[in-house]
């Protein structure tokens, strides 16, 4: 069963959205078609209207008003990707290959995940979605990271519940946000530090 094709304002859909997995997902490799019936057009004109509209303009606002009170901001959007052999990495920052995101900050993000134990990779296989696509902006002061981390470090093997690594990977989250905010402050407070 095939999705209406309606295109996402300002986007061009990519092989994510053809191989189902676009706006409203359709389908996965594991679970096969995901809806009983097709969804309308019309439905899908809705959504996008009364969910995916709003939460964008909702992150530019926010965007926006930390702007105004700091030269540089950063955004996190923090994904889970299916459980992976224990050998690759556990968690892959994507940054658009370096469009999104400052180098220097994407590296610092790495380091930060290593001491916490992640095996790390940029932008293999998750270079970072429409989100961070839409909103990174390092030249205007926005950096933005996709975040994909490996479920089985945070979820039990029934993949619903927490598992033993998940006040880990919590804590983890929290140093992200700490370690990275604080270095663009204190960037901030460094003369010239924009350029």
């Amino acid at each position: 069963m095939l999705m209406p094709q309606l295109q996402v304002p300002g986007s061009d859909p990519g092989l994510r959205a053809r191989a189902g997995l676009g706006l409203i997902p359709s389908r996965t490799p594991r679970h096969g078609e995901l809806w009983c019936n097709r969804v309308s057009a019309e439905e899908v004109r809705s959504r996008i209207a009364e969910a995916w509209v709003p939460y964008h303009h909702l992150i530019e606002r926010e965007l926006r008003n930390l702007r105004r009170r700091h030269p540089e901001v950063m955004l996190l959007d923090v994904h889970s990707m299916p459980a992976r052999n224990p050998l690759l990495p556990r968690l892959v920052i994507g940054n658009r290959h370096g469009v999104t995101s400052s180098a220097w900050l994407s590296e610092l993000a790495r380091r930060t995940a290593e001491v916490f134990g992640y095996r790390t990779a940029f932008n293999d296989p998750y270079a970072g979605g429409y989100v961070v696509e839409r909103h990174g902006r390092p030249s205007a002061g926005v950096h933005a990271l996709q975040l994909e981390l490996d479920r089985a470090c945070y979820l039990d093997r029934d993949q619903r519940t927490p598992g033993e690594g998940f006040d880990n990977t919590a804590h983890l989250l929290e140093q992200l946000a700490r370690t990275l905010g604080e270095a663009l402050l204190d960037r901030a407070a460094l003369p010239d530090a924009a350029e």
